[in-house]
């Protein structure tokens, strides 16, 4: 697990210095850096969206089966664990999905203005 964490860490340092060195060669050439910056602002928007109505509409997480809810949590793997926790509050997928939502909202804002 801790190799998957510094490969992922690594793995972000380079395409941030990869995208910091692009950066500065779109600077030159305006058009391709404002379609890059807006195509990037309007994928992170749908998908934010997505996730956010997600959640709001219980299509995320569902609800556990009943044999998941009459198994003892000793005998649960983690990851059915986890999904049965978050499937079964409906307070949490409301406010994540409000607040996806309102980032979404955000940055599409921040981009007309």
């Amino acid at each position: 697990m801790y190799i998957l964490f510094f490969i992922l860490l690594l793995l972000g340092a380079v395409i941030t210095i990869f995208l910091t060195s692009l950066k500065q060669l779109y600077k030159r050439n305006l058009k391709i850096y404002n379609f890059c910056t807006t195509a990037c602002y309007h994928y992170l928007i749908i998908i934010l969206l997505k996730y956010g109505l997600d959640k709001i509409f219980k299509t995320q997480f569902y609800l556990p089966e009943p044999n998941t809810l009459f198994t003892t949590v000793g005998h649960l793997d983690k990851d059915i664990l986890f999904w049965s926790t978050m499937g079964s509050s409906h307070l949490y997928n409301t406010i994540t999905g409000c607040i996806e939502i309102l980032a979404a909202v955000l940055l599409f804002l921040n981009q007309q203005g």
